[in-house]
């Protein structure tokens, strides 16, 4: 393949062809693997874009979800804190309701649930 192909105008082209037959099949094979391969390369690129942008929205979505989970512990922790206080206050008054409240919460704490 490294010689440069001439046609002169005394040749003719079908004794050329049959002549130089390996070298045309083997241009075209590698002019055909070439063109497979920028393409597959294209594609390839345009497929890893895709994913950056996916994976770019995906964690944006984490993020939101972080942000969610974070409001909800504080949150948790509030009504935990108002819900002792108020189980704290019904047991002052008597309250069996409250009493079995905090007979389970004694019992989540020990890690029997």
């Amino acid at each position: 393949m490294g010689k440069n192909i001439h046609i002169t105008k005394k040749q003719k082209l079908k004794p050329w062809i049959k002549k130089h037959k390996k070298e045309i099949i083997s241009t075209a094979i590698f002019v055909g693997i070439s063109g497979a391969v920028i393409v597959y390369c294209v594609c390839l690129k345009k497929q890893v874009s895709n994913l950056k942008e996916l994976n770019f929205l995906l964690q944006e979505e984490n993020n939101l979800c972080n942000k969610k989970i974070q409001r909800l512990i504080e949150r948790h922790h509030i009504k935990d804190v108002c819900t002792l206080e108020a189980v704290s206050d019904g047991l002052r008054h008597g309250s069996p309701i409250c009493a079995q409240v905090m007979a389970d919460r004694k019992a989540y704490l020990n890690g029997l649930y």
